[in-house]
């Protein structure tokens, strides 16, 4: 009996004095460790939409948002305090890429709660569509303008456009150096060969750029503000819209309703939210350094283009100008003007142009279209004269081969996307024109109004509605899926 009770003791004692061997599983606890920081961090915007209500109006307080909050939080730092943070320096960049569209996952689902919960005949697919048109800023809705929404649900909306707005871009940027590319300038050519390490320098550059995020965002509200015209939730929520590139408009105060200043200051905050912000942040310590910014130039240059488009149009007004600006920074803001067949297509190309790389808008991008000019002129004029010898260069930096096939590479695959979820649309019984529209609004994240098919997103079937979530997603994070690829070429 004595021998029992011994053995006991020595497998009690054991298991007390047992000590789990965290380093064998080093990238579960950094996978887990961050979905556990990003809880938390969900849990203080659920709690600041809280603040912020019982400030404006206690009786618009939901439920539901006290729920998700706390649950977050308490999974979040449940998550933060069981699991020690490893220190990793073997995680390859596919694995850290590929944890991105994961965590891009999580943070979709956790926020269409609310929506699934306060829509009405909102299914789980349809609140997830909803969830991921705010978090990629597309702003495409499946829910009719007739629907009332609870004040709290629709600025739920526009805040989760804001936070996806910046988040891609803080996104992008804590990933290029993390993935240690030899040629990053076809990915984020913005970015300054002074960050392509990770040092504390990164980081400073990263609360530069969420300092102007939010300035910019406050500051447009404070000059929506100062007309006295518009309530200050309405104004600070088409501030937001208008910083994230996202389009979506107030219910109780639509675009057609404001006013000449109130529109010319939406065009302001769409063309700054459209510029890159690292270079707005160096522009403000070196205001020259903006202006020989190569993208930056080249954007200038379309959005004067694109006035003079709008003036071929017989009955020219502001809302055209409103409208091109919306095109161009793929926010889907819409003015309703009559546009000649011209000035139509015209904004279909701008919308499937873009602005520029590290900025909140969508599209292809005004770099890429620059590049393969820049390639494609140097590649004649060598057939034209061999014997010349040129160094091509963008921002000052010369393009090597490896920025060549990146190239090629990122546009075969959005190109490839974009014809293959037009095919998917025509098969699910979408007439071929329709087919492209929605496809095209859904991969550039425009949104469907500004092609005139939001009535057919409306009335998407479940298999419709997760076709256009992945659309979104490969939209929104074709910068990932680009440094996916890259990562392989490079590293093989």
């Amino acid at each position: 009996m004595r021998r029992h009770f011994k053995s006991f003791c020595s497998v009690v004692n054991n298991i007390f004095n047992y000590k789990i061997p965290w380093h064998r599983y080093g990238r579960t606890l950094w996978v887990v460790s961050s979905i556990s920081w990003i809880l938390v961090f969900l849990s203080a915007c659920f709690f600041l939409m809280i603040c912020f209500f019982y400030l404006h109006d206690r009786k618009e307080i939901l439920e539901t948002f006290v729920l998700c909050g706390t649950g977050c939080l308490f999974f979040g730092v449940l998550g933060t305090l069981a699991f020690p943070v490893p220190r990793i320096s073997c995680v390859t960049p596919e694995t850290k890429a590929l944890m991105t569209l994961i965590f891009w996952g999580v943070v979709a689902i956790i926020v269409s709660v609310p929506i699934y919960v306060h829509v009405p005949n909102q299914g789980f697919s349809s609140a997830l569509f909803e969830g991921v048109s705010c978090l990629t800023t597309t702003g495409v809705s499946l829910i009719s303008s007739n629907i009332l929404l609870p004040p709290m649900i629709e600025f739920w909306c526009v805040f989760i456009q804001w936070i996806g707005g910046i988040g891609i871009v803080l996104f992008s940027f804590s990933l290029i150096p993390a993935l240690k590319l030899n040629s990053s300038l076809i990915l984020l050519s913005e970015f300054s060969q002074n960050f392509e390490k990770t040092t504390p320098r990164t980081r400073t550059m990263a609360l530069h750029i969420i300092c102007l995020y939010f300035g910019l965002t406050f500051f447009l509200a404070m000059l929506l503000w100062s007309n006295k015209t518009l309530p200050f939730r309405t104004c600070l929520h088409y501030s937001m819209s208008c910083v994230s590139t996202g389009g979506i408009q107030a219910r109780n105060a639509p675009i057609l309703m404001l006013n000449f200043y109130e529109k010319f200051v939406l065009i302001i905050g769409m063309i700054l939210g459209s510029i890159p912000f690292i270079g707005m942040v160096q522009g403000i310590y070196h205001f020259k350094s903006l202006l020989k910014n190569d993208q930056i130039r080249g954007y200038s240059l379309v959005c004067v283009a694109s006035f003079f488009v709008m003036c071929t149009n017989r009955c020219l007004t502001f809302d055209h100008i409103f409208y091109a600006v919306s095109c161009i920074t793929s926010t889907g803001f819409v003015s309703a003007p009559s546009l000649n067949s011209f000035s139509s297509l015209w904004c279909l190309g701008l919308v499937i142009l873009g602005g520029c790389s590290g900025s909140s808008a969508g599209g292809f991008k005004i770099f890429r279209v620059q590049l393969m000019y820049r390639i494609s002129k140097n590649k004649i004029l060598k057939i034209l004269r061999p014997k010349r010898f040129s160094i091509l260069k963008y921002n000052e930096k010369a393009i090597q081969q490896e920025d060549v096939v990146l190239l090629l590479t990122s546009t075969f695959i959005y190109g490839i996307v974009a014809i293959g979820v037009s095919l998917l649309f025509s098969v699910l019984g979408h007439a071929p024109k329709i087919s492209c529209l929605i496809s095209c609004g859904l991969i550039t994240n425009s949104g469907g109004e500004m092609h005139s098919v939001g009535t057919y997103i409306q009335n998407f079937s479940s298999i419709e509605q997760w076709i256009g979530i992945f659309t979104m997603l490969l939209g929104r994070l074709e910068a990932i899926i680009i440094l996916v690829v890259s990562s392989l070429i490079t590293f093989k």
